[in-house]
């Protein structure tokens, strides 16, 4: 009966040690959304509003689950990813990736590696994608993988960014 107190006692102690590990994560997880999601909904924001020719312009993540909106205007009503044509929830999901690829390598002259990121984007907007990656690449290496043909048509003979199609 003592050792299977000893036991629970040391169960007990470890499952204290386990919850208090788990506050701790989520505070510190917490602090880092609250310092690190403005940065990435403003610099979001920014490459969104180029990409889709100032459609949208503001980018709201909320929730610890990152859940995030969009809205056209101040004014507008905040809409879910969801009601998104999949052409521009991939423009976000792109823009979110540059920004945080921005923000995490900032200094760092890290390539950035594209695969099929631009499929579903229209002509005109995968046109404003290519450029925005065309500005990236002077200061780091940019390649994007595509199964089409129309990126590096769209891109020629330019050597700022290097399109590769499969």
């Amino acid at each position: 009966l003592a050792q299977a107190r000893e036991k629970l006692n040391i169960k007990d102690m470890e499952t204290r040690a386990i919850e208090l590990a788990m506050a701790e994560l989520e505070a510190a997880n917490g602090e880092m959304r609250r310092r690190f999601a403005p940065a990435l909904e403003k610099k979001t924001a920014e490459i969104f509003e180029y990409l889709t020719g100032g459609s949208f312009g503001i980018v709201e993540i909320r929730s610890a689950q990152m859940d995030v909106f969009v809205r056209e205007e101040e004014a507008a009503q905040a809409r879910d990813v969801i009601s998104l044509s999949q052409g521009t929830m991939d423009e976000l999901y792109l823009s979110m990736r540059l920004a945080m690829s921005d923000l995490l390598s900032r200094d760092a002259e890290i390539p950035l590696i594209l695969d099929d990121a631009l499929v579903n984007f229209d002509d005109e907007r995968m046109a404003r994608a290519i450029d925005y990656l065309k500005e990236l690449a002077k200061s780091r290496q940019v390649v994007v993988f595509t199964c089409q043909k129309r990126e590096a048509e769209y891109v020629g003979n330019d050597d700022e960014i290097n399109v590769v199609s499969l």
